[in-house]
């Protein structure tokens, strides 16, 4: 399995509709989107697509599911989008490369200013074709520019990376799975244990402590154990092994976009990824109004052109955003 990293993508998509439903798809690529009954205005943010270390261009065919509340209304919207990206050098996704014109099937995608292609970017999508309804196997094709050759690529994966919400038609007492019931998902941060010195120091008198001497220890102690005890306690955890199908790797993004950004890559067959406030030591505060929490699930492809590595991706991401719209 490749090693990747997982950095921010350097591009924030804004969504003018969302759709207001409690009906949500979580199948394949190739099923529709949700479908609209109530239009609201909001706006959904793109999945974090991940770096990869070896990787000289990522061609990246995303279904994003998102859960946010709006006053009290749950809005679930389900979207499908392609983007491309042609890092300066192996690795070097901060810096882009033009590569002229890139299609998704048949969708030929929108160049930002910094080369992340996306598909209908733009303030106005989604009101023409924003969700592309990809079908397998997936194509790609590059016009090309400079060192970036032409060329057609195609995705031949038929597995979908896809999150299910309750896999063995069980229901499991923690089972937290999709956005919807991730509510208390945001970081703690660790209290400082000091453990308390010995008890002889409690008193001038070393090695004689009175009885305020050891009821000031036992405090001590006590405060000790307890935050040493809270700052491993799970705060809040994710089913992965059986809830996860068809993917090869598993990142979960804490995000506000605004400068914590908390990244943990794991293994479809892990059994949870538990998080505690030792995993936040150090980071900076987060704003609820603009965090969220993704959990994006990779399968990947790779082949070699002209020297360079090219990475066919699917990502199936459920992104759930905390603060109340």
């Amino acid at each position: 399995m490749k090693k990747f990293g997982c950095a921010l993508a350097g591009f924030i998509a804004t969504i003018a509709m969302v759709f207001l439903s409690c009906k949500k798809d979580i199948g394949p690529f190739a099923t529709k989107p949700t479908s609209n009954t109530v239009t609201v205005m909001a706006s959904n943010n793109t999945t974090t697509i991940p770096y990869i270390a070896d990787a000289d261009v990522i061609l990246a065919a995303v279904q994003s599911h998102n859960y946010r509340i709006i006053v009290v209304n749950p809005v679930i919207t389900t979207y499908e989008y392609g983007t491309a990206q042609f890092a300066s050098a192996t690795g070097n996704f901060t810096t882009l490369l033009n590569a002229d014109s890139v299609w998704v099937d048949t969708t030929k995608l929108n160049i930002p200013s910094n080369f992340s292609y996306i598909s209908n970017f733009g303030p106005m999508y989604p009101y023409s074709t924003y969700t592309l309804n990809f079908t397998n196997p997936i194509t790609w094709k590059i016009q090309g520019l400079n060192s970036i050759p032409s060329g057609t690529y195609v995705n031949t994966a038929t597995v979908d990376p896809i999150y299910l919400g309750n896999p063995d038609g069980v229901t499991h007492t923690n089972n937290l799975t999709l956005p919807e019931n991730w509510t208390n998902y945001t970081p703690s941060y660790p209290r400082t244990a000091t453990k308390p010195a010995a008890l002889s120091t409690y008193t001038v008198n070393v090695g004689h402590p009175n009885k305020t001497d050891s009821v000031n220890f036992t405090a001590a102690l006590s405060t000790y154990v307890a935050d040493s005890s809270y700052n491993v306690t799970p705060l809040f955890f994710f089913n992965l092994k059986h809830f996860v199908t068809g993917a090869d790797t598993v990142f979960i993004v804490l995000s506000d976009g605004q400068g914590f950004n908390y990244v943990r890559k794991a293994l479809p067959t892990d059994s949870l990824a538990n998080f505690s406030p030792n995993d936040f030591n150090g980071y900076p505060s987060f704003n609820l109004s603009t965090y969220t929490v993704q959990l994006n699930l990779v399968k990947y492809q790779s082949q070699v052109v002209s020297g360079k590595k090219y990475y066919l991706l699917k990502i199936g991401s459920y992104i759930r955003y905390m603060q109340i719209s």
